[in-house]
């Protein structure tokens, strides 16, 4: 399988842009558009790295909810959409 760095080479190529997140300077962060560090510090040795997994995903929805607010209603209807039929996807577990 390719590499993340050879999947945002040929994003590049292709004329598309790349945002990375990672968590220390990387290779790719020098191909990305956008790098975005988001370091932590936690003991991955012992632990999961649950902290720095939640520091991505904050990043992700403050991206995510920063382009959502420039974008125009009917995207927002979509999304809405989207978001109703993942809903009825749902296994209910009790």
């Amino acid at each position: 399988p390719a590499s993340i760095l050879e999947i945002a080479r040929v994003v590049k190529q292709r004329g598309g842009s790349v945002i990375a997140i990672t968590g220390d300077e990387s290779p790719l962060c020098e191909i990305a558009d956008v790098p975005l560090l988001v370091e932590t510090h936690e003991n991955t040795d012992m632990f999961t790295p649950t902290i720095s997994r939640i520091a991505a995903l904050v990043l992700i929805d403050i991206l995510s909810t920063g382009v959502a607010l420039v974008r125009s209603d009917e995207h927002l209807r979509r999304v809405q959409d989207m978001k109703a039929a993942l809903a009825d996807q749902r296994v209910e577990w009790m």
